[in-house]
């Protein structure tokens, strides 16, 4: 496998219809996801 070049940059991006609004409750069994945390 080859490595990624040192000059390689990595990024991210969402969507805002793709995160949940911080403060609603959790469904039953969910796991608490990182906007919720950062919010």
């Amino acid at each position: 496998m080859k490595a990624f070049p040192e000059t390689f940059l990595w990024g991210g991006a969402t969507a805002a219809n793709q995160v949940k609004v911080p403060g609603w409750k959790m469904a039953k069994g969910s796991r608490p996801q990182i906007y919720s945390l950062m919010a």
